[in-house]
């Protein structure tokens, strides 16, 4: 699985309010999401991807205290909705 961010870190702290050090970051979701598109054409049907907003959000804010790290139930958190997300795709087929 591709992840759309580097890490879903960067992605909290642009969905929430990101500091100025996470601003650039902010087109890697497209540009990921290219490339997957990409390879998904040339090379591997079965590659899919997974936006980290999907894991940690602007509703998530009481997850990131300081705005880019999550405490301890902000990481069962996203692990849970990864996973959720992870056995859907596999169900799917």
């Amino acid at each position: 699985m591709i992840s759309m961010n580097l890490c879903m870190a960067t992605a909290a702290s642009h969905a929430l309010s990101p500091p100025d050090h996470a601003r650039p970051f902010a087109p890697m979701r497209s540009l990921l999401e290219q490339a997957a598109d990409k390879l998904r054409a040339r090379a591997d049907a079965n590659i899919s991807t997974l936006n980290g907003l999907s894991l940690v959000g602007p509703s998530d804010a009481h997850l990131i205290p300081d705005g880019l790290h999550p405490h301890a139930e902000g990481i069962k958190t996203m692990a849970r909705r990864f996973l959720e997300d992870a056995l859907a795709g596999w169900a799917q087929g």
